[in-house]
């Protein structure tokens, strides 16, 4: 059960993720202390959102398991002896369909801020003005949010799928499983990534690494490199 909470807890955080940048994006420019103070606010609101969601299914499985016939289709079948939903109806559900809806959701979310962003790119006013560096840095949480969404989405979406044609078919081939189970494996490594395999980090690694071994690097390092360095420090 508690397995089960933190599973869909995650998928609410990605929803959350997606909520966020799509406000990011809806138009509305602030002043940096009035954003700091809304975004503030907000992170409570999706703190509620997101704990509170995936515990509210978790009450409603566990009520359903003890109040509802043994054979009704719609028993999760949670109990002393079964800590896991019941196969079929019950596990779609309890748990592939709340998956499906949110990330559907975020895919929706996704292509709304995608056009978003292609409309602001195009008022080439916009990046002269003040909030230049706060467009950029919305632009490239952007593209975080975007990758996270596809390593995550598309890897469970195809465990849903996989899940789904075992159910009505039951002879998903055992190499399909294999695939859905080794993507939700790589799910670490593909955070890594995201977060470190990028040219900012690499460039950094690459100047502490010249800087600790005392070696002279084979081009002059510039001096926005330097910068760049002492900025992170």
């Amino acid at each position: 059960m508690i397995f089960m909470y933190f599973f869909e807890a995650s998928f609410v955080w990605m929803n959350v993720m997606c909520i966020d940048i799509y406000l990011t994006f809806s138009g509305i420019k602030l002043i940096i202390s009035e954003r700091r103070r809304i975004e503030s606010r907000r992170f409570i609101y999706y703190s509620i959102y997101a704990w509170g969601a995936p515990l509210l299914l978790l009450i409603l499985v566990i009520v359903m398991s003890n109040s509802v016939k043994p054979n009704a289709w719609y028993n999760p079948g949670i109990s002393d002896q079964q800590c896991w939903l019941n196969d079929g109806i019950p596990t779609l559900l309890y748990l592939y369909l709340p998956m499906a809806i949110l990330i559907i959701t975020n895919v929706i979310l996704f292509v709304i801020t995608a056009h978003k962003v292609r409309v602001a790119s195009r008022a080439t006013a916009m990046l002269r003005t003040g909030d230049n560096r706060s467009s950029n840095d919305d632009t490239v949480r952007l593209g975080v949010y975007v990758k996270l969404f596809l390593c995550m989405g598309v890897n469970w979406a195809l465990e849903i799928v996989t899940w789904a044609i075992d159910w009505q078919v039951e002879n998903v081939p055992r190499a399909l499983w294999y695939v859905a189970d080794l993507c939700n494996a790589l799910f670490g490594l593909l955070i890594f990534i995201i977060f470190v395999c990028n040219k900012k980090v690499w460039k950094l690694m690459k100047i502490k690494y010249y800087e600790v071994t005392g070696k002279t690097p084979p081009t002059a390092v510039s001096s926005t490199d330097e910068v760049t360095l002492e900025k992170y420090k």
